[in-house]
């Protein structure tokens, strides 16, 4: 219609020096039923702050138009991560989060996990973390993962979840593998750089091989799981729906590498490794 106002669907501002005002600023765009932003990009904007990121998780709460979001390498605290996870308790619109890069524990991965139980939007959930070796702030570990897995247990939304580059071992991995078995719709799974040793690949292994593991992409790079582990996961590779499996870096030997290529066969989904 001719001199109708233009409809910002897309806003990318990532890595600039948007402070809090800012950040109150661009909440308004949110606000309302007139507000038609579907896409926004905040990403590297670390002068944010707590008051920043609330004004936006606390419109998102109503909004009905963004669809996605990335608040990466923006410095998120476990504060912020918890008002982030009452919004995903109201919002039934947005499908892509994004918070690389993330300054949070297992609090705010648990706080995340307490609005997964009731969201049945979003779909993509990306809280890779700084990929130090030694535990630091900043990453999630075991309890945080534990949390995060029994919210997959309910939840019927989420696809693709990226975990990588934080401190997560066995007993956190375990937990997320059970909500296959408790039919996760997940078929994403990154735990790249994080220390999945044998049991966890013994519990990923169990799981592949559940009727209703629609698990297609795993990565499991940077993790110590030597031959041991990867003889359980190829377990089950034989009866998943596998169609990417990344193993850089993991300790595989030849021994190793020719009973994942037997496995490789009977699976015969697999089309990256």
């Amino acid at each position: 219609m001719a001199g109708a106002a233009p409809r910002l669907v897309r806003l990318d501002l990532s890595f600039n020096l948007i402070s809090e005002r800012g950040a109150t600023a661009l909440a308004a765009l949110l606000r309302g039923r007139s507000a038609v932003l579907r896409e926004l990009n905040l990403s590297g904007n670390k002068q944010l702050g707590h008051q920043g990121i609330a004004a936006i998780a606390e419109v998102l709460r109503a909004n009905t138009s963004l669809t996605s979001l990335a608040l990466c390498e923006t410095g998120l605290s476990d504060r912020d991560l918890a008002e982030i996870g009452t919004t995903l308790r109201f919002n039934a619109t947005l499908q892509r989060l994004f918070l690389a890069g993330h300054h949070g524990t297992d609090a705010g991965a648990a706080a995340l996990a307490s609005g997964l139980t009731s969201n049945a939007a979003l779909a993509v959930l990306d809280l890779h973390g700084h990929g130090v070796r030694v535990f630091s702030v900043g990453q999630i570990g075991d309890a945080g993962a534990e949390a995060l897995g029994r919210a997959l247990e309910t939840n019927r939304s989420l696809r693709s979840l990226d975990l990588g580059g934080n401190h997560i071992g066995d007993n956190g991995v375990a937990a997320l593998a059970k909500a296959f078995e408790c039919g996760s719709p997940l078929s994403v799974l990154h735990l790249d750089r994080n220390r999945v040793g044998v049991d966890g690949c013994r519990a990923l292994g169990l799981a592949l091989t559940c009727t209703w593991c629609k698990l297609a992409e795993l990565d499991l790079t940077g993790n110590s799981l030597q031959d041991q582990g990867l003889a359980f996961l190829a377990v089950g590779l034989g009866a998943s729906k596998m169609e990417r499996l990344l193993l850089r870096n993991t300790g595989l030997s030849a021994a190793g590498m020719s009973a994942l290529c037997d496995a490789l066969v009977k699976c015969g989904t697999v089309r990256r490794l």
